[in-house]
């Protein structure tokens, strides 16, 4: 795929969901507040007496044989992309078979579902159920997918922790489903058909975000190692992962351009969110774009935070987990202090915040963590390691000027990729109501399937 010249004239543009379909000509009132009315000649039943929910087993294991877990499931697709058994962490793991529904049980994955095509084992945090004669898998497979399903699963989840739903609610559940199982093959024929088309269209803005990421890191990536000027002298730097820098460049060390050594961050629990406390900041607060996220505020009493306030330019690299993530803080953000998984570099006058940020984002940079973390049971990179990282140094004019310009640069690229999330959230709640709708019997897709297929 190719960037397109003008990214505004994309031709990537969403495909409708359930509109311009027609209902059924009657409706019936299902009985069930949750279901509301129905195709009037639909039945609604409980799922346990629909499926059958497999408990038993694997009565022996072997690496070879396919392995489902949680994290193998597409969340909103059902798409499986299976592992082979290596001793799950889970021992009690179960047999399925091909055309079985798997559905996750725990509140992060209640959209996994799925219906392998081959034999198998998995994880008992999945349900195995077997549609008995009379019930379509494919429909009953979207019938899972869909919001209201799943909203209602939803609900019934429980424990702090994990939360987690259980077999004897999923199976009360009361489903509406044509009775002819041919009609339930035309609706699942049909979805499978409409979601195809959004799933293509999704993977090819997806497919242009990454191209766009990609050439965001190499805009950053020639301008915080050659400079804006492509005509100045050239000199070997002596490292081997920076290449060749402008002739009247440095490399300097980490720990030559701030004012004081590496610091750790606080060691304190975020249990906290009084928000007239300090924020406190942790690896998993930082956003991938180096904004904050909203919906993850921490905060931790002043006399603790205090020693680890943030100011002005202060620059946070993570050590474990993300590796290499920076955060730059600003007081927009509000007074904050840092967590310990967490290293402050405060520089110095000479030394622009900005640009350092920008040569985290580099593909040198990126060079120089593979050739530096430490693999233990995480990877890890001490402060010790950053403060020997060497970062090729401009005057700090020029460093003012290409930190203005990527500013610049990488906003119109950030925009874009975020026009283009937006579009792809918008293509996967169509996909929902289009399923949904044509499971609940909202729209009749008999007809449709006909003359497309004709």
């Amino acid at each position: 795929m190719h960037l397109p010249e003008n990214p505004e004239a994309s031709p990537l543009q969403p495909i409708s969901g359930k509109e311009g379909y027609a209902p059924y000509s009657d409706y019936k009132d299902s009985g069930i507040e949750w279901l509301g009315e129905i195709p009037a000649h639909w039945e609604a039943k409980r799922l346990k007496s629909l499926v059958k929910n497999v408990t038993s087993k694997a009565p022996s294991l072997e690496k070879k044989d396919t392995y489902i877990a949680l994290e193998n499931i597409q969340s909103w697709t059902g798409r499986v992309s299976p592992s082979q058994y290596e001793g799950a962490p889970d021992n009690q793991v179960k047999h399925f078979q091909s055309g079985d529904i798997l559905f996750g049980k725990l509140r992060p994955y209640l959209a996994k579902v799925a219906r392998p095509q081959q034999n198998g084992i998995c994880s008992s945090e999945l349900l195995v159920l077997r549609p008995m004669t009379g019930l379509c898998g494919p429909f009953l497979e979207q019938r899972f997918l869909s919001k209201d399903v799943i909203d209602l699963i939803d609900s019934s989840t429980f424990g702090a922790k994990m939360p987690r739903a259980e077999w004897e609610f999923i199976g009360k559940t009361r489903i509406a489903f044509p009775p002819d199982i041919e009609e339930q093959k035309t609706i699942a024929t049909f979805l499978d058909r409409e979601t195809e088309k959004i799933d293509t269209l999704i993977e090819m803005q997806e497919q242009l975000i990454d191209l766009l990421k990609e050439r965001r890191t190499a805009l950053i990536s020639q301008a915080v190692t050659k400079g804006l000027n492509s005509g100045v002298p050239m000199k070997d730097s002596g490292i081997e992962w920076l290449g060749e820098i402008p002739a009247h460049w440095e490399a300097k060390r980490l720990k030559k351009l701030v004012t004081e050594p590496l610091k750790y961050g606080a060691n304190e629990p975020a249990n906290c969110s009084d928000p007239n406390f300090p924020r406190y900041i942790r690896i998993t607060d930082i956003h991938e774009n180096g904004m904050l996220k909203d919906d993850s505020f921490r905060s931790i009493p002043p006399h603790l935070a205090q020693p680890y306030l943030l100011v002005t330019g202060d620059l946070l690299f993570a050590r474990s987990g993300s590796i290499g993530k920076t955060f730059q803080y600003h007081p927009s953000w509000g007074e904050a202090a840092y967590a310990g998984y967490l290293i402050r570099a405060r520089f110095g006058q000479n030394s622009e915040p900005s640009f350092m940020e920008y040569f985290t984002q580099s593909h040198a940079y990126n060079g120089w963590l593979l050739g530096n973390c430490i693999q233990t049971t995480i990877q890890n990179v001490s402060a010790e390691r950053y403060a020997n990282l060497q970062i090729p140094v401009p005057p700090h004019s020029e460093q003012l000027a290409i930190a203005t310009f990527l500013d610049r640069e990488t906003a119109k690229i950030d925009t874009l990729i975020s026009k283009i999330y937006q579009a792809i959230e918008l293509q996967k709640e169509s996909r929902s109501a289009l399923i949904t709708a044509a499971v609940t019997g909202k729209i009749d897709v008999r007809q449709e399937s006909t003359s497309t297929t004709a």
